[in-house]
């Protein structure tokens, strides 16, 4: 069996996002997730996925999970990709918030989808961005 010697690369950028989540989602299995990045028709490579405070919040997670381009409610579509511990966060004027930056590195299929939820309701929320490119 021969192997593709030849290098895929991006041909578009695709950048997903959120800006705002703040609502607690308790189902580990994604049917309560909001879909964060969704791959072109030929595919998708992501980068990584960048969660950033936008002011005071209590402690939370973040959960990502892989769809199959149905719907997340029903949860045989979902597969968790990863979860990753949001500390609390306090707002200030003189210092930056801390992202919290989770590498992929990882080529998604045509019309895949990632949503992503968190676990406990926090009051300014978080923006999170998934970085990638269409094939």
């Amino acid at each position: 069996m021969s192997a593709n010697v030849q290098p895929i690369y991006s041909k578009a950028s695709n950048i997903g996002f959120v800006n705002q989540i703040t609502a607690a989602s308790t189902d580990h299995l994604g049917g309560g997730a909001v879909v964060l990045f969704t791959a072109g028709a030929l595919g998708s490579f992501l980068s990584q996925v960048v969660a950033t405070p936008l002011g005071t919040n209590v402690a939370s997670v973040l959960r990502c999970w892989v769809n199959n381009g149905a719907t997340f409610v029903t949860t045989t579509n979902n597969a968790l990709l990863f979860e990753v511990s949001l500390p609390a966060t306090t707002i200030t004027e003189v210092a930056a918030q801390a992202s919290i930056t989770v590498v992929l590195n990882v080529a998604l299929p045509a019309t895949y989808r990632l949503g992503i939820a968190i676990g406990t309701a926090v009051a300014a929320g978080w923006a999170v961005v998934c970085e990638g490119g269409n094939y």
